[in-house]
């Protein structure tokens, strides 16, 4: 972690592993490695879902993204690109995940935006707004930049966080034994 990144709550890593901060960075909860080894399966995709693709958003454009759950190689929203999530959203992603641009959550809850990895494609988020998600992505490495605020979870193979942005944990997601950050290794 660096610069003015915030952790509220937990960032507990793996057995014999340790946060590192710089400069201004905090967590305000513990960040003892666990005793235990965390365990989370890959995702894998479901027996039903509508394929759609690359997507990828930028400039001034938008998509809307409707209940239901959708199959990407790659997913891309940057720049002034903005993507509206009318409904609970599961999105699967075989490639990249980068959320550089904005981002509309419906009723502003992290369960209706849930974005699984498939592999060990990256995941990157960055920007100044308030991005609500929860992100499974136990083969990824996660990079959180830039001064937005996360709400939701993550689950990650490594995470490095910069920039002064933050990370909150919603507890309706009920992850049994998971922390804010998860990293699995």
């Amino acid at each position: 972690m660096s610069g003015n990144a915030t952790v509220n709550g937990n960032a507990n890593p793996g057995t014999g592993d340790s946060v590192s901060m710089s400069g201004n960075a905090n967590v305000t909860g513990n960040t003892s490695p666990l005793t235990y080894t965390m365990s989370f399966p890959a995702a894998s995709l479901p027996s039903s879902y509508i394929s759609e693709g690359s997507l990828s958003v930028s400039g001034n454009n938008s998509t809307t993204i409707p209940a239901g759950t959708y199959y990407y190689t790659s997913f891309s929203v940057s720049g002034n690109g903005t993507v509206n999530v009318t409904g609970q959203a599961n999105i699967y992603v075989s490639g990249s995940v980068t959320l550089s641009g904005n981002a509309s959550i419906y009723q502003n809850l992290p369960a209706n935006f849930n974005i699984y990895v498939i592999g060990s494609g990256s995941v990157s988020i960055s920007g100044n707004g308030s991005l609500y998600a929860n992100v499974y992505a136990p083969q990824s490495a996660v990079s959180l930049s830039g001064n937005g605020t996360f709400y939701g979870a993550l689950i990650g193979n490594t995470l490095s966080l910069s920039g002064n942005g933050g990370i909150h944990y919603d507890t309706s997601l009920g992850y049994s034994g998971a922390s804010t950050v998860s990293l699995v290794q």
